[in-house]
């Protein structure tokens, strides 16, 4: 599915959600890291739509960053294979444990901030350094919990 239809889908199910009443719409959205689509949807229509008052209190946004992986048993734990890379697993992982470790809004804040700065830096670990201090968080903790985590990329 194109970016464009990522969006189209994206916006009737904001529609919908309007339209419901009390019950918040849950949306789960599989994202990769590293993937440029992910990217200027997640740094872009999604960073915009955070913006609007009380989204979260009609929208259930829960970001999955796993996307297009793969992973393995091994005796020495798991293994994961991303469609990006490496880089892109420790990303998913970094992600991931922003989403354990912050309150949904935070979190949702950090992975938008994330997805864009880590295009200019280079680096998950400095974009995450950086984008932690916006949203007033610990990096320290997210990384302790991304590189603890018994997983092999």
């Amino acid at each position: 599915m194109c970016i464009r239809d990522r969006l189209i889908t994206l916006s009737v199910l904001l529609a919908v959600a309007f339209a419901v009443g009390d019950a918040p719409l849950k949306i789960d959205i599989y994202i990769e890291s590293l993937c440029p689509d992910c990217q200027l949807f997640i740094g872009t229509s999604l960073r915009n739509a955070l913006k609007a008052q009380n989204l979260l209190s009609m929208v259930n946004v829960t970001l999955i960053p796993y996307g297009n992986a793969h992973e393995t048993s091994s005796s020495q734990g798991w293994v994961f294979t991303c469609q990006h890379g490496s880089k892109e697993c420790y990303g998913n992982i970094i992600e991931t444990c922003a989403i354990d470790r912050l309150d949904q809004h935070r979190a949702l804040l950090f992975i938008t901030c994330l997805e864009s700065a880590v295009a200019e830096t280079g680096s998950f670990d400095t974009a995450g350094q950086q984008c932690a201090q916006q949203v007033n968080a610990d990096f320290t903790a997210i990384k302790y919990c991304a590189t603890s985590v018994s997983y092999t990329h």
